[in-house]
């Protein structure tokens, strides 16, 4: 082995016949090589439960924080924002007044 080889790939350079079957075996059996959807931890806050009762929640009280919305759900802050804006798609907004224009206003 040369020096390069040695500090860009360590001493266990050589491929072993392991890995390539374990690629062959999982591209045979799925048909691509990579890995699966969904692996993680299930994310269980964004039921159709949990989006029913936000939905109730912000019809019955429109002008309930996020946070003050989370402690009477038992959801946390950021899945009820999630819920809010990704399922129900509500999003903040604040109402501007401006002055109307009179003819004479330039």
């Amino acid at each position: 082995m040369s020096a390069i080889t040695v500090q860009k790939y360590g001493w266990n350079s050589d491929l072993t016949s392991s890995p390539v079957k374990r690629v062959i075996e999982k591209s045979r059996q799925t048909g691509s090589i990579g890995d699966a959807k969904n692996t993680g931890h299930p994310k269980t806050c964004r039921s159709n439960a949990n989006i029913e009762a936000v939905c109730e929640n912000v019809d019955e009280s429109p002008g309930t924080s996020i946070r003050h919305g989370g402690q009477e759900l038992q959801i946390s802050n950021s899945s009820l924002q999630r819920i809010l804006t990704v399922d129900l798609r509500l999003h903040a907004y604040k109402v501007h007044l401006t002055p109307e224009l009179k003819r004479n206003d330039s």
